[in-house]
């Protein structure tokens, strides 16, 4: 009898990870029944389980596996964040809002402790990034059929037609895809996302048949996000690239190989010259990139964001008080409807304060360093490319971060964003090889 709940915990517990991540990637269009201040899904029906599960996790101390992760402090920093977001209901204004995105952030802590408890070999992460792969192929389908039919599916219609009518001023002339998301910025951002994680995929596989697989899918996720049109994607991708220039150079550096880095550099800047030319006469004729409403209704957000920070000594106005107090107008720049931040380290900062800010912060910058030394003296290849390929995602991160309204509510970015924190702390790096960095 004391042997049923190890092997019970040992599978069932990586299943359930993985029905919570695939369940997640749905979206909350996809099916769900519909309550006053939320929708109940699948994955937040799966969430109910938790506490059995949590229970039989701990049964044979299974979890403990997860402390040698490089990134567990990321894990239990979101522990310590939700204590804060509880805290926070002492001063807050708008108690229904503030437990709906506690809800949220709770959902999101739940996942990510399960991932990285259950997900601690190769074979389990293999697994999840081809359910990942799958999942976003399906999804960037339906936003292909979008593009092409200007029909929607999961959208009211005013949506619809108000996406339709963008193709006017679209540089692509198309319909915008949003597929089982809330708007085209979420799509984008978890297509940015899928394409890495399809990316590391291509170098985990070894069937050649299954790497073209991979290829056609980051094709296709390409094909819908430029039809998206979400500039903070783009500009991702792009620091992305110049990422891994930055490491081909500092690579060459450390190899003392002078003539690969001219070359290197040469090529860096004739791309983006060519790039920037290319889209001289598209991109920027249809105010692509200078789309002046948008960008003054950010920074007015920013603005505001400061003072409401200000007004709360610093220490964040609380998960959900953004939309109280800009939906009060008690701001004093009004910018329509908008009443959500539209800026992930803005809404760290301003609904949790500059000391929750500043440990996310550390976490992020910590995680960075460690993907771009072990890029550079991992001995296994595979483990050393995609350490690499997740540095250019996190790179690109810094701009993706700002091009959903509100990342809080997605159920999809908690899970993704603990799945890749997983992975990249799964590669540790030895003594010997921090020696080689130390040189």
């Amino acid at each position: 009898m004391k042997n049923i709940p190890v092997i019970f915990s040992k599978s069932i517990g990586k299943w359930y990870a993985l029905c919570l991540l695939g369940s997640s990637l749905l979206g909350a269009d996809f099916f769900a029944i519909p309550f006053p201040y939320f929708h109940l899904t699948p994955y937040r029906l799966l969430l109910l389980l938790s506490p059995i599960l949590l229970f039989l996790l701990h049964t044979n101390k299974e979890y403990k596996q997860a402390w040698k992760n490089y990134n567990y402090p990321y894990f239990v920093f979101l522990w310590i964040w939700l204590v804060y977001a509880i805290l926070s209901g002492l001063w807050v204004k708008d108690y229904v809002l503030w437990g709906s995105g506690l809800l949220f952030f709770l959902a999101g802590c739940i996942s990510s402790y399960f991932i990285v408890s259950t997900f601690n070999t190769r074979k389990d992460f293999f697994t999840a990034f081809r359910l990942v792969e799958g999942i976003a192929l399906l999804i960037a389908f339906l936003g292909l059929w979008e593009i092409c039919t200007a029909r929607y599916f999961f959208v009211q219609e005013t949506y619809a037609i108000r996406y339709t009518e963008c193709a006017l001023g679209s540089f692509v002339h198309r319909p915008l895809p949003v597929a089982t998301f809330s708007n085209v910025n979420d799509l984008s951002s978890f297509l940015y996302f899928s394409f890495f994680i399809a990316l590391a995929l291509f170098f985990l596989r070894t069937n050649k048949a299954a790497k073209v697989l991979d290829v056609f899918c980051m094709l296709i996720y390409l094909v819908v996000i430029v039809a998206g049109q979400s500039r903070s994607v783009f500009l991702g991708f792009i620091l992305a690239l110049l990422a891994l220039l930055i490491y081909w150079i500092c690579k060459f550096i450390r190899q003392k190989k002078w003539k690969r880095i001219g070359i290197w550099t040469l090529v860096g800047v004739t791309v983006l010259g060519c790039c920037l030319f290319l889209t001289k006469e598209t991109l920027l004729s249809s105010n692509f990139w200078l789309d002046d409403r948008s960008d003054t209704s950010r920074m007015n957000l920013m603005k505001d964001g400061f003072i409401y920070l200000y007004n709360h000594w610093f220490m964040g106005v609380g998960w959900g008080n953004i939309e109280y107090y800009r939906s009060q107008s008690m701001d004093p720049m009004s910018i329509d409807t908008i009443t959500q931040i539209h800026n992930w380290w803005m809404e760290i900062l301003v609904t949790s304060g500059i000391f929750i800010f500043a440990g996310y912060l550390w976490i992020y910058l910590r995680n960075y360093k460690h993907l771009f030394q072990a890029s550079l003296v991992l001995k296994n290849r595979v483990e050393q490319k995609n350490m690499l390929v997740f540095f250019m995602a996190f790179t690109g991160c810094v701009i993706v971060f700002v091009a959903s309204s509100s990342f809080v509510r997605c159920d999809w970015f908690w899970v993704i964003l603990a799945l890749l924190f997983a992975y990249c702390g799964h590669h540790p790096i030895s003594n010997e090889n921090q020696k080689k960095l130390d040189l």
